[in-house]
């Protein structure tokens, strides 16, 4: 990937199989990249029985730039329940802790730097960043806070700044035209 590119998504590849309208979430993760795999893969495990009152929940998870975990849910003609969810979080949770990773809170700012490097910051340092122009509205930054598989395959995870859902948050003006 060369320097301030976003990712290119294969949904067949990544997502085999999933409606667009499916249930998805975000978890944003810290440590080596076998660590990250190795949290990917117990994931996976338990998606495979995923259950939402007793109702099979077809599943899929992804990790993108050693960094994003990304699970996509639905079930056929039905909701999932927030019961699944929660197990589902502490799912991931878990397997964060056993594999010595951490999760990154989505109350961070994660950005792609000019050399490509994806890094995370609190939202007050991401602003005096934006104040000493290391980052400007061309600057790529991850949404994670997207809930449907729709959202990511439409370019909406990571955007420019000034076309993001931060550009109000750290008023950032719209780019003309």
């Amino acid at each position: 990937m060369t320097a301030n590119t976003q990712i290119q998504l294969d949904p067949e590849l990544l997502f085999p199989g999933m409606p667009d309208y499916a249930r998805m979430w975000i978890f944003a993760l810290e440590g080596r990249p076998t660590d990250m795999r190795s949290v990917l893969k117990h994931v996976r495990k338990y998606i495979i029985g995923w259950l939402s009152h007793g109702r099979t929940v077809t599943a899929t998870c992804a990790l993108l730039e050693n960094r994003f975990l990304i699970v996509s849910g639905h079930i056929p003609g039905g909701a999932l329940s927030g019961c699944s969810m929660d197990a589902l979080t502490n799912t991931v949770q878990q397997a964060v802790e056993s594999a010595q990773c951490q999760l990154i809170s989505p109350m961070r700012v994660l950005y792609r730097a000019n050399d490509g490097a994806i890094h995370q910051v609190p939202r007050a340092a991401f602003r005096q960043l934006i104040q000493e122009q290391m980052v400007t509205g061309d600057t790529l930054v991850f949404n994670l806070g997207l809930t449907m598989l729709r959202e990511l395959l439409a370019g909406q995870f990571e955007r420019p700044l000034a076309k993001s859902c931060y550009a109000r948050l750290f008023r950032v003006a719209q780019p003309a035209g």
